[in-house]
């Protein structure tokens, strides 16, 4: 008996189950979208240290990030075509491939769009009311002279 997961739509539209194949996409999945979040908090960590509002760092991260995030996104969507669209008829390995395949094609669509606009806003919301990075080296070299 196949067990269904409402948590992943992909999984369920593609009638797959949760094995131990679609737990391991899971694991590269959140691996993949984590340095996509990556990406656009660093650089706006570097973008304060400059000096930037922290709305104009977003801002700015954002834009400069958004073609390697959607560059990553799309390649792993397209490598995994194959391993969904390959399912059409039984043969072996069907099962593990339609789980590897639903899960990361439909994860990349999902933590794409969380990507690009929920980590600017909830890094906006949480740190809106912290210092720049360099605050402590900035206050430090005051003292040091």
């Amino acid at each position: 008996m196949k067990l269904k997961v409402p948590i992943l739509p992909f999984i369920l539209f593609l009638n797959s189950s949760v094995n131990i194949f679609s737990q391991i996409a899971l694991i590269i999945l959140i691996g993949i979208s984590t340095k996509n979040s990556i990406l656009i908090v660093d650089y706006t960590n570097q973008i304060r240290t400059t000096g930037v509002k922290i709305q104009d760092a977003i801002i700015k991260a954002c834009q400069l990030r958004i073609r390697p995030i959607v560059m990553t996104s799309l390649s792993t969507m397209i490598a995994m075509l194959p391993l969904v669209i390959g399912n059409i008829g039984p043969g072996a390995g069907e099962g593990s491939r339609l789980a590897v395949g639903s899960t990361i094609l439909g994860g990349m669509i999902i933590s794409t769009f969380f990507t690009l606009y929920v980590t600017p806003t909830m890094y906006l919301s949480l740190a809106k009311n912290t210092k720049r990075i360099d605050a402590i080296d900035i206050e430090l070299k005051k003292e040091l002279r």
